[in-house]
């Protein structure tokens, strides 16, 4: 689970992102400049393998993707690395999203540590049940953008 990068890496996710905001100063969708896919996500190759950069912005940030979960855009912009507009949660809630238009406002990372360290498969597998069964249908859904 840990996040591996070099400086060349950071270099090339900066030089291919390229930062918006709205006229009151507030950042708005960072735009990802380089290849993007036949879906739409952007996609680059870093010291060791293919990374999606919406994945690699918010690990840059220090926020922790558990295997198998997703990042979802909550501005539904495909190819945004903004940070501030990408929440880490299941899959299963993130497939539930989709053709929506829609996200949640926050994602479930809340249930788990915010820390650069490993947590045990068992405090994952509660994690998950946990969300499986609060997460059963999408409740409230907003869209901000």
């Amino acid at each position: 689970m840990s996040f591996e990068y070099t400086q060349d890496d950071v270099d090339k996710f900066w030089k291919n992102t390229e930062k918006l905001y709205h006229k009151d100063g507030t950042d708005a969708c960072w735009t990802w400049k380089g290849h993007i896919t036949t879906n739409g996500y952007g996609s680059f190759m870093n010291s060791s393998n293919t990374s999606l950069p919406h994945r690699f912005s918010v690990q840059l940030e220090g926020r922790i993707i558990p295997p198998k979960w997703d990042v979802n855009h909550k501005c539904t912009t495909r190819n945004c690395v903004n940070p501030s507009h990408l929440n880490i949660m299941t899959h299963s809630k993130n497939m539930k999203l989709i053709g929506t238009k829609q996200s949640l406002d926050d994602g479930d990372e809340k249930y788990y540590p915010q820390t650069k360290q490993t947590f045990p498969m068992s405090q994952f597998q509660t994690c998950v049940k946990h969300l499986e069964s609060e997460f059963s249908t999408i409740g409230d859904v907003t869209s901000e953008y």
